[in-house]
């Protein structure tokens, strides 16, 4: 009698693990993006950081002990953190500690960001 429940339940089991999966994948934060290094070899990003534009404070190395070598590229997760907000700014800290700033990019609507050099300076560009 236990095998034929066990038999009966096990489809529908299945099929619950495979919705849950589902919509968790479903559930991925808009503002999630990836941050290309596209800067000359040596050009290192030390240290990233993430802030919504009207915070006064930048939080932690999003990096950590990571580098983002020449060529490298890193995928930033929000998972729900911030509220609904859109607008922020992005500081990287170079391994020689030049640090540069980006502000007012809205990450709802940009999945990519990357950094380049032009003529001796950091630019970035988004998508």
């Amino acid at each position: 009698m236990f095998k034929k429940l066990l038999a009966a339940a096990l489809p529908v089991l299945a099929f619950a693990a495979v919705a849950s999966v589902a919509s968790d994948a479903g559930a991925e934060d808009r503002r999630n993006f990836t941050v290309f290094n596209l800067l000359p070899k040596g050009w290192s990003i030390d240290e990233l950081f993430v802030s919504p534009n009207d915070k006064d404070s930048w939080g932690r190395d999003i990096l950590g002990r990571d580098v983002l070598h020449s060529g490298d590229s890193t995928h930033i997760n929000f998972h729900g953190a911030f509220g609904g907000e859109c607008l922020f700014d992005i500081k990287v800290v170079l391994v020689n500690h030049h640090a540069y700033r980006i502000e007012d990019i809205n990450l709802c609507k940009v999945s990519k960001v990357g950094f380049l050099e032009e003529n001796g300076a950091l630019k970035f560009v988004e998508k």
